[in-house]
């Protein structure tokens, strides 16, 4: 179906495409992280992509499409555009984390629990603990050091 709003070299069009396929086309890469997880687009902008561009606004040099609440759906007070360092840090815990706290991991080694924190590209250690405490609050720590 060709496009009716004659908006398609916009830059957020793409954007607006993507974001509609990873909800509803179970075919794409990323379905299963957003569709398959219920995460939809809000009626307004799912087939108005002029609906989209009044919403959202221009498009920032180097920012994308980033959902403030990673388990929600894609709605104006949900989306904002936003760097990729950002996005990095905007995510939810994996589902099927140990100890339910992002970035902190069981350790196989002398301590219990290992902290970890990706910043600029690079993976870091803050610390091994043996407590789950110590090492959800160095977590923490780290995040206000590092971000």
């Amino acid at each position: 179906m060709k496009a009716k709003h004659g908006m398609c070299k916009d830059n957020r069009y793409e954007v607006w495409r993507s974001m509609k396929a990873r909800c509803y086309n179970v075919n794409h890469k990323n379905y299963k992280y957003y569709g398959q997880r219920g995460v939809s687009v809000c009626e307004e902008w799912l087939n108005d992509f002029k609906k989209f561009t009044e919403d959202m606004g221009e498009r920032p040099f180097g920012m994308s499409l980033d959902r403030i609440n990673v388990n929600g759906n894609y709605n104006a007070s949900n989306c904002r555009w936003e760097t990729h360092s950002t996005q990095c840090r905007n995510t939810r815990s994996i589902k099927n984390s140990k100890t339910g706290h992002k970035g902190v991991s069981l350790s196989s080694g002398k301590y219990k629990y290992r902290v970890r924190i990706y910043v600029n590209s690079k993976d870091l250690s803050v610390g091994n603990f043996d407590d789950l405490n110590e090492a959800i609050k160095a977590r923490k720590d780290g995040e206000i050091k590092y971000w």
